[in-house]
C-alpha cells in the first residue's frame, strides 16, 4: 500500500513510478543512484566525466571565462562550474533541465517573448561572448510539428539547458524544487528575450528567433508555458 501526505491510502499488487523525480523510490526504502558512475565500478568505458569525447554542446574557443577579462581574480561569469575531473571519473552530476518550448510563426497564434521581472543581464554574458569568438547558430533545436508548431530543445554551448541549477532537484523537499523550477523559468525566459532582443546578439540571430514566440492556444492555464 502507498499512504500519501493527504493521509490517503492505495493498495495494490504493484507501483510504477511514472514520473520525472522518482520519488517512489526512497519511499519505498529501494537503492537507487544520482549522478555518474565511474568507469571503474562496472569495468566500464564511457560512464562518468567524458572531457575527451565532448565534441557537441561546446563553446567557441577564446571566450573568456571571466567576470573581468583576462583577470582570474574577478571569478568565472554565471554558468561556469568547477572543472569535472579525469575522464571516467563518477560525479553527482544529473543531466541539465529545460523547458521544452511550443512555438510558432504563426502570427495570429505567436505570443512575443517578454523579458522577465527578475531579469539579469550578467547571466548571459557568456553567451554573448561565445557570439563574439564567432559562433553564427541559433542555439535552439526546433523541432516541427504539426499547424505551425515546434517542440525546441537545447543546442549548441550555450542555449536552454541550465546547466548546473538542477543538481540538488532530485533529492530536494517540495519547497526548494519549486526554487529550482522557477529559476529555471526565469533563465529560460529571458534567454529567449535576450536572443529576440539584446543588441549584443548578432542581428541575423535576432531576426531569426523574433519570428518565433510562444503557441497563443497551447498551456493556456499556464501563460503558454510549458508547465514541467
Amino acid at each position: 500500500a502507498l499512504r500519501m501526505e493527504n493521509g490517503k491510502t492505495y493498495k495494490a499488487r504493484m507501483f510504477v513510478d511514472a514520473t520525472y523525480e522518482g520519488d517512489l523510490l526512497p519511499g519505498a526504502e529501494v537503492s537507487y543512484t544520482i549522478g555518474r558512475e565511474p568507469n571503474s565500478q562496472y569495468k566500464e568505458t564511457l560512464n562518468g566525466v567524458q572531457v575527451a569525447l565532448s565534441i557537441n554542446h561546446q563553446l567557441r574557443d577564446g571566450v573568456d571565462p571571466f567576470k573581468k577579462p583576462g583577470d582570474p581574480s574577478s571569478g568565472l561569469l554565471p554558468g561556469i562550474g568547477s572543472k569535472p575531473g579525469r575522464d571516467g571519473d563518477g560525479d553527482k552530476r544529473v543531466q541539465a533541465y529545460n523547458f521544452r518550448m511550443c512555438l510558432t510563426d504563426v502570427p495570429q497564434n505567436r505570443v512575443p517573448f517578454a523579458r522577465p521581472d527578475a531579469y539579469d543581464e550578467s547571466r548571459y554574458e557568456l553567451l554573448f561572448r561565445n557570439f563574439e569568438a564567432g559562433e553564427r547558430g541559433v542555439p535552439l533545436f526546433p523541432t516541427m510539428m504539426p499547424n505551425r508548431k515546434t517542440d525546441t530543445n537545447n543546442r549548441g554551448g550555450f542555449s536552454t539547458d541550465f546547466i548546473g541549477a538542477n543538481y540538488d532537484y532530485p533529492e530536494a523537499d517540495y519547497a526548494r524544487r519549486e526554487q529550482i523550477v522557477k529559476a529555471h523559468e526565469s533563465y529560460q525566459k529571458g534567454l529567449m528575450w535576450t536572443l529576440s532582443n539584446h543588441p549584443r546578439v548578432p542581428a541575423r540571430i535576432r531576426e531569426e528567433v523574433s519570428k518565433w514566440g510562444l503557441a497563443k492556444d497551447e498551456f493556456v492555464d499556464n501563460d503558454n508555458w510549458p508547465h514541467q
